[in-house]
């Protein structure tokens, strides 16, 4: 009965903690905040992503217009090869690069053809990240109609850009650090 009474006020200790449920919360917290936390910076990173994708794929888009729509007798001279007969950069180009196609690498990188303003990607600095090349469809079998309905061959110009998204989270988030914003828009060239 010594024993009893020895361990009696232990156990009744026991059971007043196991009622207590004071810093349950707190715990629950401290457990489930770094998940919360990676989860906001993973969302804000992600809608960086987006915007700069955006941004990247409707620069492109327009300087292919452009591109598309001007006098270029390096695109047109192009056809009927075979290959795909790069425009840009000049260490690919088959040919010197005209200022339409210099032009068109401003617009896509600063939002205007001559050289002033700032990146629309602050971090896009690089124009060896753009690929301007011409395809030549065939069209002897008089397929296609309209502007090349007598044309043997029709140039489609096609640019391409890649480039590196820097993360703003790299040291919390670092799988965000491979991502690269990659952008391919095609027009059929109608300016001459």
């Amino acid at each position: 009965m010594s024993e009893a009474m020895a361990w009696s006020p232990l156990a009744t200790m026991v059971q007043r903690l196991r009622r207590r449920r004071d810093g349950i919360a707190s715990v629950e917290f401290a457990i489930v905040l770094p998940l919360m936390v990676l989860m906001l910076f993973g969302a804000i990173e992600f809608g960086r992503l987006l915007v700069d994708y955006q941004v990247a794929n409707k620069s492109v888009r327009d300087a292919v217009r452009y591109l598309s729509r001007v006098r270029d007798t390096s695109i047109t001279r192009a056809c009927p090869d075979p290959d795909e007969v790069y425009l840009w950069p000049a260490s690919k180009a088959a040919q010197p690069v005209t200022a339409s196609v210099t032009n068109a690498v401003n617009l896509a990188m600063k939002g205007s053809i001559d050289d002033s303003g700032s990146n629309l990607l602050g971090y896009w600095t690089d124009p060896d990240t753009i690929d301007i090349w011409v395809d030549c469809n065939d069209n002897t079998a008089g397929t296609f109609s309209g502007a090349y309905q007598y044309s043997d061959y029709i140039p489609e110009l096609t640019m391409m850009v890649d480039v590196k998204f820097p993360s703003g989270f790299g040291w919390m988030l670092p799988f965000l650090d491979d991502f690269s914003i990659t952008v391919t828009h095609n027009e059929v060239h109608i300016g001459d």
